[in-house]
């Protein structure tokens, strides 16, 4: 199974949900079961990797520009898959810290790019192609 795929398709999925289903509570809602089956996700990745072997694990690969030899490359080391669950405790905090303050502002516009900002921090600490990590960092 994708599982870093998944954690970064996860949040531009429920960001769309959060723009789709009306009401304040939706939005809210949404972000946070968006967030907390991040943070499921987060940790399936961190219990299955093996800290024993050197390189890269769960690695993911498809052709993005053939032309010029971009590709779709993720994958977690040491390091990296540390940060993937401290993202989703950071974020489902975010989440929860400002559950009610934006009552009255714009809710769904607010949850809506948390929950991008996410998947963008996701992408950054997975990429392995330089391209790649350089569109995740410049969004």
């Amino acid at each position: 199974m994708p599982l870093l795929s998944l954690m970064i398709l996860i949040p531009p999925v429920a960001a769309l949900l959060v723009w789709l289903l009306p009401g304040r509570r939706a939005a809210r809602w949404t972000a946070l079961a968006a967030t907390l089956f991040e943070l499921a996700t987060a940790t399936l990745v961190v219990s299955g990797f093996d800290s024993g072997s050197a390189g890269f694990q769960y690695l993911e690969r498809a052709a993005w520009i053939p032309t010029l030899n971009i590709e779709y490359l993720v994958g977690v080391d040491g390091i990296s898959v540390l940060f993937l669950p401290l993202t989703a405790l950071l974020f489902l905090g975010v989440i929860l810290a400002s559950w009610n303050s934006t009552r009255f502002s714009l809710p769904r516009l607010y949850f809506s790019l948390l929950l991008l900002l996410e998947s963008i921090m996701n992408g950054i600490f997975c990429a392995l192609d330089t391209i790649l990590f350089f569109f995740f960092w410049e969004l």
